[in-house]
């Protein structure tokens, strides 16, 4: 009985065996898949919270991997809590319910948040507002996390309407005649960015800033673009000027001249811009008939200090009376044009004889026995002060070398020839930079300012007259 039962042992052992190599051949089988009874899984940019209920009579496990969601469970319901999303992405992510036997993924998705601006003046965020005061501009904007706005310039003001949803700037008035820029810093959820505001310059244009007017007198009218105000002052009391700002005309009414010539002033403000028309009254040919008379020879001296002489000019001579002195001149009176040439013969000083020489800017180069080189000082009206004007010019020409002459030599000879490589020649007397012509007028007023007038040549040679010049 015993082998026999120790032989069933055996056989048990064996069909036991066997029957655990029969496992290997079986298919896997999933858990059990929860059942839900809802599940709040869609959520707006702004966040909030909601639940999924689920059917099971087990213990619930729920469990997440991001930080914007959070989980907690009481009984079947699993709460959820969605902070906002301050992106403009979306955003999912599954939360993971597990029983002892079921489990299941809930996928939670959340919108990102909606910004949209129009596109500014050139296809970006640049906005164009006009000069005037108050000049306002209302933005749209499409968005659902409201908006912060901030003005980084201190002639502009922006906010933020949230009842229409608008970004409106206000700007203060350009009284400048250059366009301004600035920035308006605007926010929305995680995106911050920048519009540039533009302020346009505003408009003050004259048509002409001068005004030349002959001796009959005129009405002379000057069309003024204009954006702001503009207010008109004369300086003279021979014009009238009247604005009308509607129609953007100066009406500008000369009296008659009795005068040589005459200049006046028009101010015009506006903003913070002054502009002024000068108001010229001559007429042309009479110029050519006031060309003679007294002038002051106006030079500087070596130490930059102005100077002139007494003078008169005569239809072919510029007179020095107190030095009796005579320098020989070409008028032309179609182009007020007083020419002298080179190594003239001007009068006698004490014993020696005078001839004028010209040297250039560099006092290297000189004229020397040449009587070629021409200086020519073209007249032209010039203002002296409180509306006088007077024939003015500077004289000018260059050397046969090209250089620019720069000033006069009145040279001394021992006889009267002009020939500066010979014994005859003793040194300048005078040397005068930059010469010119000014007329004088009766007003007593209109002398040359800051001139002096040169002391008559007395009969002491200066030391250095017996020196050749270098």
């Amino acid at each position: 009985m015993k082998k026999i039962l120790s032989l069933m042992v055996l056989l048990a052992g064996v069909i036991s065996f066997t029957s655990c190599g029969d496992d290997d051949d079986a298919t896997y089988t999933a858990p059990a898949q929860l059942s839900l009874k809802s599940a709040d899984a869609f959520y707006e940019a702004v966040g909030g919270t909601g639940s999924i209920v689920v059917n099971s009579s087990e213990t619930i496990t729920a469990t997440t991997n991001v930080e914007w969601l959070t989980v907690s469970v009481s009984g079947n319901t699993v709460n959820l809590t969605v902070a906002a999303n301050d992106k403009l992405e979306g955003r999912s992510t599954n939360v993971v319910l597990k029983t002892a036997s079921a489990s299941k993924e809930v996928n939670i998705s959340q919108r990102g948040i909606i910004y949209g601006i129009p596109e500014g003046d050139a296809g970006d965020n640049t906005f164009t507002l006009d000069d005037a005061e108050n000049a306002k501009i209302v933005i749209p904007v499409a968005q659902t996390a409201g908006m912060t706005v901030t003005s980084q310039a201190e002639w502009l003001t922006a906010s933020f309407n949230s009842e229409t949803s608008a970004i409106e700037i206000v700007a203060a008035s350009n009284d400048e005649e250059e366009a301004r820029t600035g920035l308006v810093a605007i926010e929305t959820g995680s995106i911050k960015e920048n519009l540039t505001i533009v302020q346009k310059a505003m408009v003050f244009n004259l048509e002409k800033t001068n005004l030349n007017v002959a001796n009959t007198g005129s009405e002379e009218k000057i069309t003024i673009e204009h954006s702001k105000p503009v207010t008109v002052e004369s300086s003279a009391d021979w014009f009238s000027c009247a604005f009308d700002s509607k129609k953007g005309i100066l009406t500008v009414t000369v009296s008659e001249n009795q005068t040589l010539a005459r200049q006046g002033t028009i101010t015009l403000k506006s903003g913070k811009s002054t502009k002024t028309i000068s108001v010229i009254q001559y007429d042309p040919a009479s110029l050519a008939d006031q060309i003679v008379g007294d002038y002051y020879f106006y030079f500087h001296n070596k130490n930059g200090n102005i100077s002139a002489f007494a003078a008169t000019l005569t239809e072919d001579a510029l007179q020095i009376p107190d030095n009796n002195w005579s320098i020989p001149v070409t008028i032309d009176k179609e182009k007020l044009t007083v020419s002298i040439n080179s190594g003239c013969f001007i009068g006698k000083y004490s014993s020696y004889f005078l001839y004028l020489l010209f040297v250039d800017e560099s006092d290297a180069k000189w004229s020397g026995n040449s009587t070629e080189v021409v200086v020519t000082a073209p007249l032209g009206l010039e203002d002296i002060g409180d509306g006088v004007l007077t024939l003015a010019g500077n004289f000018e020409g260059t050397l046969a070398s090209g250089a620019k002459i720069g000033s006069f030599l009145f040279s001394a000879f021992a006889t009267q020839e002009l020939d500066v490589t010979g014994d005859g020649y003793l040194g300048k007397l005078l040397q005068i930079y930059y010469p010119g012509l000014e007329k004088m007028t009766e007003e007593a007023e209109a002398a040359p300012a800051k001139v002096k007038r040169a002391k008559k040549m007395d009969n002491n040679v200066p030391f250095y007259l017996k020196k050749r010049f270098k």
